[in-house]
């Protein structure tokens, strides 16, 4: 009897293995019901399913790029040397993602757990799409597992990126989803259908357009002009031949948008390198088409001065919705710049309309405006900000949006561009940001986002100010080491 005892009591020290894990993991169950425990573990059972399914694939494809490697490994032409950079390029890729997984896994495990108390598998099971992109917040290559992948069909991609852009965002995703299934199953289908988008929508006449109204682009405005005629005419190989220089130099045009002109822009492949790396997005889905694909016929054009073995007529339709793409891209980021005048501008004259009292209160105003520039902070780009600092180092540009014969009562953007940045060098509105910032930044009180806002701003003009409006940008600074 005394050894059964022993026994039993024994049997109470061993810990169940529910136990065991999750003090292995630092979660403390000892509040948690058993239905509670329950969930906890089945949730974490069909993490580590799906972690383990995500080692998989990566193990997989790095099996197979190793073995593409070595077949082309000593072959001498163009396309080869850039399929082995391509392989190069993804074997990285799903290694740090092999090391982004392994971090999760010694670190990450117990939070994500904590973060997601619901049945995970049963939203899996039941297709809960929003669910499903919540759980892919666990690593960078959840989100992103096709872009893994040297097989993705990237050049698709890249010229749907642009087609669709005037329909909203989850339908544009379905569009996408289905061309490239499309591309998979029927290939033939698939490229009438751009022809026809070509064809019928004037992608190439679209696109002239774009380059003769874009500052940054309309030097090239003859160009593709003889562009224009040499498809138009069927003269394919000259087509292409001009066509893809062009759409290396819109890559240099975005170089110099985003970093100007001191620095040598370097090839195709180190151009859409730095123009792209500012979006992790787009830089997984398009850098691989013009890093390791489009360099290869661009490579015939400079080496052999033509395109050999290729159907011309296809490539010069392909390339017409490769140059739409980056010529979009291009005007974005050129205009961009100025769409945070525009916002600011509008919000501004929508409070005057609904407050005309507090409109005509020069404080009122000042307030408004720093808030308005605070509340669009993270949807206007950096060029906003380097235009509304310095806006004569943007003169010839900004006066190329300006509109003749402009309707009494309404600005153009030179007009809003001036505006805007002589009275955010005035003293009353950097006694405005003061004014906010003490109600706002107290020891019970802290406005974090608020307080980086006022940092920033700080910083980017405390060198540039002088009189009263120095000294309350000063006072910002004082208060911020408080």
């Amino acid at each position: 009897m005394a050894q059964e005892a022993d026994a039993a009591d024994a049997n109470e020290n061993i810990k169940t293995i529910e136990q065991y894990l999750f003090e292995s993991l630092g979660i403390d169950i000892s509040t948690y019901s058993d239905e509670q425990v329950k969930l906890l573990r089945k949730n974490f059972d069909h993490l580590v399913c799906v972690v383990i399914d995500d080692l998989k694939s990566i193990n997989n494809r790095l099996s197979d790029y190793q073995e593409r490697y070595k077949k082309i490994e000593n072959a001498k032409s163009n396309e080869a040397e850039f399929t082995r950079r391509k392989i190069i390029y993804f074997c990285e890729l799903n290694k740090a993602a092999r090391e982004e997984i392994t971090s999760f896994i010694t670190s990450g495990l117990k939070e994500f757990l904590l973060d997601n108390q619901y049945d995970t598998l049963r939203r899996f099971e039941e297709n809960d799409q929003l669910s499903i992109l919540f759980y892919n917040r666990r690593y960078k290559y959840a989100y992103y597992s096709s872009f893994y992948d040297m097989d993705y069909e990237y050049g698709v991609v890249v010229k749907l990126s642009e087609l669709f852009h005037d329909i909203p965002l989850e339908k544009w995703m379905d569009k996408e989803k289905e061309y490239l299934l499309l591309k998979k199953n029927d290939e033939e289908t698939y490229r009438n259908k751009l022809r026809e988008f070509v064809d019928n929508k004037h992608i190439l006449e679209e696109t002239y357009k774009y380059i003769k109204k874009d500052y940054h682009l309309k030097k090239r405005e003859e160009m593709f002009d003889t562009l224009k005629y040499l498809f138009d005419n069927k003269k394919y190989q000259s087509f292409l031949a001009l066509g893809l220089l062009q759409l290396e130099g819109m890559f240099y045009d975005f170089c110099q948008i985003k970093y100007g002109d001191n620095e040598n822009q370097g090839t195709l492949v180190e151009k859409a390198d730095k123009v792209l790396k500012v979006n992790e997005y787009k830089y997984l889905k398009f850098y691989p088409y013009f890093a390791f694909d489009v360099p290869i016929m661009r490579n015939d054009v400079a080496h052999k001065g033509m395109i050999e073995n290729m159907d011309l007529e296809q490539a010069s339709y392909d390339l017409i919705l490769d140059l739409y793409t980056v010529c979009r891209m291009v005007s974005s980021e050129s205009y961009d710049k100025y769409v945070g005048f525009i916002m600011v501008h509008e919000e501004m004259v929508a409070w005057e309309s609904k407050e005309p009292e507090k409109a005509s209160d020069d404080k009122e105003r000042n307030k408004k405006l720093v808030m308005a520039l605070f509340q669009n902070r993270n949807v206007i780009g950096d060029n906003f900000w380097k235009v509304l600092k310095s806006p004569e180092l943007y003169e010839d540009e900004t006066l190329s949006y300006k509109i003749d014969d402009l309707e009494p009562g309404y600005m153009d953007i030179p007009m809003m561009v001036a505006a805007i940045s002589v009275l955010v060098r005035q003293e009353n509105f950097w006694r405005a940001l003061v004014d906010i910032l003490k109600q706002y930044l107290s020891p019970t009180t802290v406005w974090d986002e608020f307080e980086d806002f006022a940092r920033f701003m700080k910083n980017d003009y405390i060198a540039e100010l002088d009189g009263e409006a120095k000294k309350y940008c000063i006072e910002i600074s004082k208060i911020l080491k408080r």
